[in-house]
């Protein structure tokens, strides 16, 4: 987004703090907004139950967790701080299952029998 902002100060887009933010100055700004937020809810969900549909349920419980570990990442960073030692213990308590099984898995195939795999071996087979 920075990258833009040449343009946008050579074009005088970024005139809202002088003229207020009340509707009548930011409103079409606002809807933009709004659209933007509403399509990549949207977006996001449809893109979580394909994966969600198509993934092992061990996988998709991967998923989950990971989405956790960068959420609590990206947060730290956002307040420029380190992790308390309680929330390392935590973040380390909720993931250990997730360590395990990015290495390696069993699941059931279709007949019922156990067929391991490993994650490498799944993320090749989708090339």
């Amino acid at each position: 987004m920075l990258a833009f902002y040449p343009f946008g100060a050579a074009m005088n887009l970024f005139q809202l703090p002088t003229l207020g933010f009340g509707w009548s100055a930011a409103g079409n700004l606002y809807l933009w907004g709004a659209s933007f937020a509403l399509l990549a809810t949207v977006g996001g969900v449809l893109a979580w139950n394909i994966a969600s549909r198509s993934l092992p349920v061990a996988l998709a419980a991967q998923l989950i967790v990971s989405e956790t570990a960068f959420g609590v990442i990206g947060g730290l960073v956002v307040h420029a701080r380190w992790p308390t030692p309680i929330e390392v213990a935590e973040w380390l308590s909720s993931s250990r299952a997730w360590f395990c099984q990015c290495g390696f898995s069993t699941i059931a195939n279709s007949r019922g029998e156990r067929q391991s795999w490993r994650m490498s071996d799944l993320l090749l087979a989708g090339q």
